[in-house]
């Protein structure tokens, strides 16, 4: 059996695994990124939670190392290039500061299209050699498949759909991307609960306030559990979620439109959210995309916080896999 060492670089928690050919984790750590002591800090913490992972594994020796990361990535130079909030990462060789302490091959990739390597490989994407993957969560994030590799673009940023611009007005949310109106601004956790809050502090609905929380997370949960209630705040929170998922599925049909995909992957935490969010998005979707791509298939990610791990275990064997 051969075994790979793969790792999950992202900005609140790093998670580094032993993984076979099957794509099962046999062994995970995690811990928390602790991004604000720079890149250099956070690579050495990495390299750390890499080697224990590697020492208790016992007999079961890597052949290679993988590594999702967050934020802008050059796989063929292996080199951070952007990442917000941790400091010093841009063009930062992360590549071979990992190789000189495991004395292993590395390959670093972007996140999300690790995500999407082992959705296609384990996952919803098997079998399916065009496909556009989307993570909505605190972010919304993309990558799409061409002929069975992940494209990368001229620039290595193609994908980013949570940027396609869906409202235009000048009073349009604004996106940390700098512009305003993203699909990002307007359908991720974040924008959901905003959302919420927004709609409650207008109908006057009463809120307990230690269950909001500004970033999206937690209180995204708490507006899935709410959605359930039969009174105003549930009413809320359907319709919450309900705007959230809308305003996703036109961003997805110009995608479906653009691509012609054949099939779209939905991962992240909001992509939990349940039927009605899903139901949702789907139905949007069929409004809007052409006639002859409205059988094209919306489901939702089968490898939940692991995909990545199991992208990046890929990565690993089989090396650089972007066109």
């Amino acid at each position: 059996m051969t075994y790979t060492l793969a790792g999950d670089l992202g900005g609140t928690k790093m998670a580094a695994a032993l993984v076979d050919a099957a794509g099962h984790v046999i062994l995970e750590q995690s811990r928390p990124t602790q991004a604000d002591q720079g890149i250099e800090a956070v690579a050495e913490r990495l390299a750390s939670l890499l080697n224990e992972v590697r020492a208790s594994a016992l007999d079961k020796k890597p052949s290679g190392c993988g590594v999702a990361v967050l934020g802008l990535v050059d796989t063929a130079a292996g080199e951070m290039r952007f990442a917000a909030n941790m400091p010093g990462a841009q063009g930062y060789p992360l590549r071979s500061r990992l190789e000189t302490a495991l004395a292993l091959p590395v390959v670093i990739e972007n996140d999300i299209r690790s995500h999407a390597l082992g959705e296609y490989t384990f996952g919803a994407a098997r079998g399916s050699d065009n496909f556009l993957f989307v993570a909505v969560g605190t972010g919304i994030g993309g990558t799409f498949y061409v002929n069975g590799r992940l494209y990368a673009g001229a620039h290595n940023v193609a994908g980013e759909i949570g940027h396609i611009i869906v409202d235009s007005r000048p009073t349009a949310p604004p996106c940390g991307c700098g512009q305003r109106g993203c699909l990002e601004a307007l359908a991720s956790g974040p924008a959901t609960v905003a959302d919420f809050l927004r709609q409650a502090a207008e109908q006057g609905v009463t809120l307990e306030t230690d269950s909001v929380n500004p970033k999206g997370t937690f209180s995204l949960q708490k507006i899935a559990e709410w959605a359930n209630q039969p009174d105003a705040r549930g009413a809320l929170a359907q319709q919450a979620i309900e705007n959230g998922a809308r305003v996703l599925g036109r961003g997805l049909s110009s995608g479906v439109n653009l691509l012609d995909p054949g099939r779209v992957i939905l991962g992240g935490g909001v992509a939990q959210l349940g039927s009605r969010w899903l139901d949702a998005v789907r139905q949007t979707v069929a409004e809007h995309v052409l006639p002859q791509l409205k059988d094209t298939a919306i489901e939702l990610a089968q490898l939940g916080s692991r995909a990545a791990l199991a992208g990046a275990s890929v990565l690993a064997r089989e090396g650089f896999h972007v066109h």
